[in-house]
Formats: C-alpha cells, sequence, structure tokens
C-alpha cells in the first residue's frame, strides 16, 4: 500500500464514524439551515483534510487550520456525490475556484508554492466537527475531537507541522512542551514526531493589516523547501 492510500484509506474511515451526542447538538442549528435552503445533512465540515492528487510515499507538510466547522457558508458538500469528491469540491475550494475571500487567497499562495517545489502536503483542522463559534463551545470541541489530530501525527508522521493560529499552538505547546506563547515564524523541534512545527498567524480578512506586517509567507516558505 502506498503512503497516499493509506491516506485515502484513513480519511475515508473516520469520516464515516459516527457524530458523539455533544457534536450533533452543537450542529443543530447549522443542520436547521440546511433543511431551509433544501440541503441534506452532512458531514463535509467533518473533513480530516485534503491533499494533492500526485501519489506521494511521505507526508512533508502538514498545514494545521482550527476549525471549519463554524464556517457555514463554505460549505462542501454535494448531494450524491462520494467521500473523495468531497475531498474534490474542498481542493477545488482552494486551488481552482475563484477567490472572493483573503484567507482564500493566502491558503492558495502557500498550497501552490508547496506544489510547486514538489513538496507533499495535507490540510488538516483541530476542530473536526461543526461547532457554534462560542469560547465553551470551542473547548469542548476539541476534547471530543482532537485524538483524531493525534491519530493523523502519528500515522503520517509530517516532516514540518504549519500550527496556524493561537488555539492550535496552546493545544501543541501543552502536548509537546514548547513555549507557552510563540511569534509568526517561530520554529521548535518536536523530538517525538521528529517534525519541526511552525507558528504561523491565520491570514484572515480582520488581520489582514497585521499579516502584511509580519510579511506574510514570505519567512515560511524557505522552511518549507528544506525538508
Amino acid at each position: 500500500m502506498t503512503f497516499k492510500e493509506k491516506v485515502d484509506q484513513h480519511f475515508e474511515r473516520l469520516n464515516q464514524r459516527s457524530l458523539c451526542a455533544d457534536c450533533f447538538s452543537s450542529r443543530s442549528e447549522f443542520e436547521k439551515e440546511d433543511r431551509q435552503n433544501g440541503k441534506l445533512p452532512t458531514r463535509s465540515n467533518m473533513l480530516l483534510g485534503f491533499h494533492p492528487t500526485q501519489s506521494f510515499d511521505h507526508l512533508d507538510v502538514l498545514v494545521l487550520a482550527e476549525s471549519h466547522g463554524g464556517g457555514r457558508s463554505e460549505s462542501f458538500y454535494y448531494p450524491n456525490k462520494s467521500f473523495k469528491e468531497e475531498l474534490d469540491g474542498l481542493y477545488f475550494y482552494y486551488m481552482n475556484a475563484p477567490i472572493e475571500k483573503f484567507h482564500q487567497q493566502q491558503m492558495r499562495n502557500l498550497l501552490e508554492h508547496m506544489d510547486k517545489h514538489g513538496i507533499s502536503w495535507i490540510f488538516t483542522d483541530l476542530v473536526k466537527s461543526y461547532v457554534a463559534k462560542s469560547k465553551d463551545n470551542f473547548k469542548r470541541a476539541i476534547g471530543h475531537c482532537v485524538h483524531y489530530l493525534d491519530e493523523q501525527m502519528s500515522l503520517y508522521k509530517p516532516r514540518i507541522i504549519i500550527c496556524m493560529g493561537d488555539h492550535n499552538y496552546s493545544y501543541m505547546a501543552a502536548k509537546f512542551n514548547l513555549p507557552k506563547r510563540a511569534e509568526h515564524g517561530d520554529v521548535y523541534h518536536i523530538p517525538t514526531l521528529n517534525a519541526k512545527l511552525v507558528k504561523v498567524y491565520f491570514p484572515s480578512a480582520n488581520t489582514a493589516n497585521h499579516w502584511a506586517r509580519v510579511d506574510g509567507w514570505e519567512k515560511i516558505k524557505p522552511l518549507l523547501t528544506d525538508v
């Protein structure tokens, strides 16, 4: 079995898991919105990530975002389509769809850079379920979902983890005994994974000015070509 086949199998197995009661409850408002808009209930926001279509024998970079679950307007669900087709929809959103949002533009910039340099990557989230964006709900969602991230890191053994945002970094810092605070571009070694962790700010429209002041991906890209 190739590495990519193993990843595909893992994605599909975890995406078929049953919803826990807490996740189901926290996403009820989104299901109501789905029904009002004539959509079928979907688990698309539980996707564990996506990856390039080319085969690869190891994972260079795990891109760790925070939570797709709250961004209901960015649903990648298509009625009567397979799991792989949902993944393709997510990939299309970042790599081919018309750019409508700042984070979409910035993520495409990064992913295209890695593709250009032959860097294998997978995109995933800390929270892998729908979650109403309140502090308490988000904390509970991390508790219910994060062991799936732990399984990903253990199985895929990425050489570099791009850790976007403070929630992600706080979890990783506690798990791997890293400094409690980190700045954009800080790099730490994780001996148990034999991996480097790179802390970055999450690119969003609300923080676009700050993103520009720290030069966005410019100080991050050179770190990725040395894998």
